[in-house]
C-alpha cells in the first residue's frame, strides 16, 4: 500500500513539533525555528492550507501540545525558556505567559487530570 506524501509548505525555518488536535482530525499544529505557531486545515489532504499565524517571540518553537481539555488552547515552549498559552479563537495575542526557565523548554505536558 502506497502512503500519501504532502508537503507543508509556510514555515522560514525549521519545524521543531507537531502536535494533532485531540478533538479534531483535520487540525494540526507546527512550531518552528522561525518563532512562530501555524495552525493547519488539513481536510483537503492534496493542499493542506495554514490557515493562521501565531507569533509572541522571536525565538524559537521548541514544542508546542494541545490542552486535552479545551482544544481550542494549546501551549508553546520556547528556546528562551517562556512558556505561551495561545487560544486559536483570538490569534493576535496569548493567553498566558509563564516565566519560570533560564533556558530552552524542550517538552511541554498538559496534567491528565486538572483543566487548568
Amino acid at each position: 500500500q502506497k502512503l500519501q506524501e504532502n508537503i507543508y509548505t509556510a514555515h522560514e525555518r525549521t519545524v521543531n513539533r507537531l502536535c494533532w488536535n485531540p478533538k479534531d482530525a483535520f487540525l494540526l499544529i507546527s512550531g518552528s525555528q522561525d518563532g512562530t505557531v501555524r495552525l493547519w486545515d488539513t481536510r483537503i489532504p492534496t493542499n493542506p492550507k495554514s490557515v493562521m499565524v501565531m507569533q509572541g517571540q522571536s525565538d524559537s518553537v521548541q514544542d508546542v501540545d494541545y490542552n486535552p481539555f479545551n482544544t481550542h488552547c494549546f501551549a508553546a515552549g520556547y528556546e528562551s525558556g517562556n512558556i505561551l498559552i495561545w487560544d486559536v479563537r483570538k490569534p493576535d495575542t496569548c493567553e498566558t505567559r509563564i516565566v519560570g526557565h533560564d533556558s530552552y523548554v524542550f517538552t511541554l505536558a498538559w496534567h491528565p487530570e486538572n483543566k487548568n
